[in-house]
């Protein structure tokens, strides 16, 4: 394994040509991993110097290196002899691991919102089934509970209820289960979009299709059953996969279009979705690629829908007569509504300057978009930034399920 450092790339002055650097061949070195610019680009820390070098290395911010020079010249070559840490898995890897694979994509997700926002608000009941004290009740009591607790539209065009609608989103289940500690502390998870559509999938496990969907048998009770203590509910969230029994045994759910196994598939993917982005935003500061991810659902009026940001940092760019780096990063921002109409905006900023290319996929909205043009220009120049261009035009989501920035497996032995 090795670091290559090309002769253009400059250290830390831009005055200062990369031949100046006064190492010499099998010179031993020792250097400090303090950022990733960009792909497969690390920028080390030797002995005070800063140095940006390519290498394809899993390397983490913080980490320690022993180098040696294997070659010196236009090109100075860089051989690893020890890096601590860089080989173990970490946790949050080993987590990802397992999430990654069930994690559903940004339709899915939108679809399972959408289920639940109908479920909640459904009264009908299958021919035959008791509406009181049955489990069918009780799932509608927990799609509510969902529901409810959904930031409202309004609710995210305000800094301070978008920040905390946001932190309820980003911090994991985990970690405010961990906050409660001591016992006799109560978490407080009312808010908690992972935990509330658990709770919807544990109630599922209690429907019995052969009983809930056919004709009930009069001596049968109520099964609506008291959810688990919360640390097991974490454990138990994703239950073995049972095989298909027919469409006969396994019809829709009253109001939706889902049945009871499409419901719970959709839940456990969009838990490891939720779960995937919180451990990929964690692993943020040490991981070399990946852009921040929160996509949190609203409520507005009697739909449901995704807010989604995406914010990738561009690292530091630095032009001939300018004293210091001007900081450059991406933020996209989506909105995805009822009747399959989305609306994103593509933020790109250098410093103060910025440049947004908005659009949507209805034609009518891009109308009014450009109508609005100048009042957005106007707001944006208000609050101090230099809108270099406002454009209106297509922006590319993925929509595919993210993938883990830096390797699970070393597949180079």
């Amino acid at each position: 394994m090795q670091i290559n450092l090309p002769g253009n790339l400059v250290p830390a002055l831009p005055t200062r040509p990369a031949a100046t650097l006064p190492w010499v061949v099998n010179q031993l070195l020792s250097a400090q991993v303090i950022g990733q610019p960009r792909a497969n680009y690390t920028r080390l820390d030797i002995a005070g110097r800063v140095i940006t070098a390519r290498t394809e290395l899993p390397l983490i911010t913080g980490q320690k290196l022993a180098l040696r020079v294997a070659h010196s010249g236009p090109i100075v070559v860089l051989k690893v002899l020890s890096h601590v840490a860089a080989s173990k898995p970490t946790s949050i890897n080993r987590v990802l691991a397992r999430v990654l694979p069930g994690q559903s994509s940004l339709p899915e997700t939108i679809r399972l919102w959408r289920e639940l926002g109908t479920l909640a608000r459904s009264t009908t009941a299958l021919p035959g089934t008791r509406v009181s004290n049955s489990p069918l009740t009780a799932l509608r009591e927990r799609a509510t509970e969902f529901l409810r607790a959904l930031p409202l539209a309004r609710d995210v065009t305000s800094p301070n209820t978008l920040r905390a609608a946001v932190k309820q989103t980003v911090i994991p289940t985990e970690a405010k289960l961990y906050a409660s500690t001591p016992a006799w502390l109560h978490p407080d998870l009312s808010l908690d979009v992972r935990w509330l559509i658990m709770r919807v999938g544990q109630q599922l496990n209690h429907l019995a299709p052969e009983k809930d969907f056919a004709k009930p048998s009069p001596r049968r009770g109520s099964q609506t059953a008291e959810p688990r203590a919360q640390a097991r509910l974490l454990r138990t969230a994703a239950p073995e996969k049972t095989a298909h029994t027919g469409e006969s045994s396994q019809p829709r759910l009253p109001g939706v279009e889902s049945t009871a196994a499409d419901l719970r598939q959709l839940i456990d993917s969009a838990v490891a979705r939720i779960q995937a982005n919180q451990l990929q935003n964690l692993a943020l500061p040490s991981a070399t690629t990946g852009p921040l991810v929160i996509e949190l659902p609203i409520a507005r009026g009697t739909e449901v829908d995704l807010l989604r940001f995406e914010y990738a940092p561009d690292g530091d760019a630095q032009h001939e007569g300018e004293e210091k780096a001007t900081r450059r990063a991406r933020l996209t921002v989506s909105l995805h509504m009822g009747q399959d109409h989305d609306f994103t905006a593509e933020i790109r900023l250098a410093g103060t300057s910025m440049n947004i290319r908005v659009g949507s996929n209805n034609p009518t909205m891009n109308a009014l978009l450009e109508r609005r043009l100048d009042v957005l220009r106007a707001g944006i120049e208000r609050h101090g930034f230099d809108l270099s261009r406002l454009v209106v035009g297509p922006v590319e989501i993925c929509t595919s399920p993210r993938s883990i920035p830096n390797h699970l497996v070393d597949d180079r032995i």
